[in-house]
């Protein structure tokens, strides 16, 4: 469903960035192309760029939600190591079945919570 870029924020793992990648999403890695930005630096990168960012921060609400720094969408993974594989197949589901654009959602193994982002 997903037709935007993905931003993945410096601390998503690698094994996620690689799966994207392998499933054919376009994906911009912060830890690759711009290392040390701060939270509100890689929303600014990912709205300048029309992209969706992944993150395992749960700063971003805080800034989406309290603050209204702009964003396209935000899709947080909450998860433990050993779930790793686990949240792989479930952010695929999410990125291929929902509007992610225009949410905050949080994705677990189990479950996927979405809400609509304020209007900035």
């Amino acid at each position: 469903m997903i037709e935007r870029t993905l931003v993945a924020d410096a601390n998503l793992h690698r094994h996620i960035i690689h799966a994207l990648r392998s499933s054919g999403f376009e994906v911009l890695s912060v830890q690759e192309t711009s290392p040390g930005l701060s939270d509100a630096e890689v929303l600014r990168l990912a709205s300048t760029i029309s992209g969706v960012l992944i993150t395992e921060d749960s700063d971003f609400g805080e800034l989406v939600f309290a603050h209204r720094v702009p964003s396209i969408g935000v899709v947080y993974l909450r998860y433990s190591p050993s779930q790793l594989d686990a949240i792989v197949k479930a952010l695929l589901v999410v990125l291929r079945n929902y509007p992610v654009a225009g949410h905050f959602c949080v994705v677990t193994v189990n479950k996927i919570r979405t809400r609509d982002l304020p209007s900035v």
